[in-house]
């Protein structure tokens, strides 16, 4: 009887066991998603999302989001200061400007970490599709008669990018992360316009000045076509686009 009582302990005591280490793995097995929201945009007026999807404990893959309502560009107080430039028509060209852009970005990430699963130091290939927005960008001409005209210009341009990112993320608690997007150049096309009307219809000197000032907006790398007509202005955008990644995004786990 003691040995069948010893026997029947022995068989609970392993059970109990074997039970504990199966809840210990399912409570270490890691998260395999993060949802994330990039902090330093919010100062921006920019809205930057980030949902990642572990794959494996190398390999995962992300989609991000990015939302800039139009509105006025931020820290204009900042950019007047920069700029260093008392020319009136150049302050009310800031404060009057309004800029928006969109933008998806998905990519793949690859963990160097020994834990992995969404942690440590990755490098992650990503296409980047944008839309850039522009309004009341107001230009200055001569009117040819020794006054002066302001036409408001405005329209979007749209860019297709390709770009590495250097990152690290790390796991604050069971639900909560931290991924540092250290660098990410990215090198691609665009293209857009951007129109107006005059207030007026414009002489022949009037055109040939509007068309010298929209000549003088600098674009880099970017080729310009610009076509003025006694009614309209029209500068056409084609050519290189590049830009650079990075942020700090506070996740949530589950």
């Amino acid at each position: 009887m003691r040995n069948l009582s010893f026997v029947i302990l022995t068989f609970l005591a392993l059970s109990s066991s074997s039970v504990s280490a199966q809840d210990e793995k399912v409570a270490e097995k890691p998260a395999r998603n993060i949802f994330k929201v990039n902090l330093p945009a919010l100062a921006l007026r920019t809205y930057s999302f980030q949902y990642e999807f572990v794959v494996s404990k190398r390999v995962s893959l992300a989609f991000g989001y990015r939302n800039m309502p139009n509105g006025s560009l931020p820290f204009q107080s900042s950019l007047l200061s920069l700029s260093g430039s008392n020319d009136q028509s150049t302050v009310d060209a800031i404060k009057n400007l309004k800029t928006g852009n969109t933008a998806f970005s998905p990519e793949v990430r690859y963990y160097f970490s020994k834990k992995g699963y969404g942690n440590g130091f990755y490098i992650a290939p990503f296409f980047r599709a944008a839309t850039y927005n522009a309004s009341k960008i107001n230009v200055a001409f001569s009117n040819g008669a020794g006054g002066t005209l302001t036409i408001p210009i405005e329209g979007s341009i749209k860019t297709n990018t390709f770009g590495l990112l250097l990152g690290s993320q790390w796991s604050l608690s069971k639900w909560v992360s931290f991924d540092w997007w250290i660098i990410g150049p990215q090198y691609g096309t665009g293209s857009g316009s951007l129109s107006g009307v005059p207030p007026q219809t414009l002489n022949v000197q009037a055109q040939t000045e509007l068309t010298k000032q929209l000549n003088n907006i600098s674009i880099p790398y970017a080729t310009k076509k610009v076509t003025v007509t006694a009614n309209s202005a029209k500068m056409d955008i084609d050519g290189p686009w590049a830009g650079v990644r990075a942020g700090l995004a506070l996740g949530v786990k589950f």
